[in-house]
């Protein structure tokens, strides 16, 4: 039997966290931290103690900041490619309406033109899909947990 995946998650939402909780249930052992400044303290521990990052994007930067249009998880995500550390921001963008619009266009468009991800590589985002306004629908910890999964196994066969 192997060892489930560590898995540090970046979700500011008690209900978010809950459903990666209980849909990732046995499939990984799940931490939390639920803004940039506690993300920034963990990756930052010697040694790092996870096997991947899941994070959403948008959330407060620190203890006293509140501000959810905030899309740290960006930051997140350059913070974890620089280290070789596989993540997947997994958001329900949604419900951030035009504020969420550059960050789909960056993940999908400019990441791969860059050449931070390819097109044949696992996506780095997942999302509930659709852009708009109103209450956020389930996010898909699901989806997201197999991209790192695929992220983890290209590692293992370099």
């Amino acid at each position: 039997m192997t060892k489930p995946l560590r898995i540090l998650v970046v979700e500011d939402s008690a209900h978010h966290r809950e459903s990666a909780k209980k849909l990732l249930a046995g499939e990984a052992d799940l931490d939390f931290v639920e803004n940039f400044d506690h993300f920034l303290q963990k990756i930052t521990e010697k040694p790092f103690q996870y096997d991947a990052v899941l994070s959403d994007i948008f959330f407060p930067t620190g203890d006293e900041h509140k501000d959810h249009n905030v899309p740290a998880g960006v930051g997140v995500f350059f913070i974890c490619r620089d280290k070789k550390i596989p993540c997947v921001l997994v958001t329900a963008g949604n419900h951030h309406g035009k504020d969420y619009e550059w960050v789909w266009k960056t993940v999908h468009n400019i990441i791969p033109m860059i050449g931070l991800v390819s097109y044949k590589e696992p996506w780095p985002l997942a999302d509930c899909l659709g852009v708009g306004d109103g209450e956020a629908p389930e996010k898909r910890w699901k989806r997201a947990f197999e991209q790192l999964s695929e992220q983890l196994s290209l590692i293992v066969k370099k």
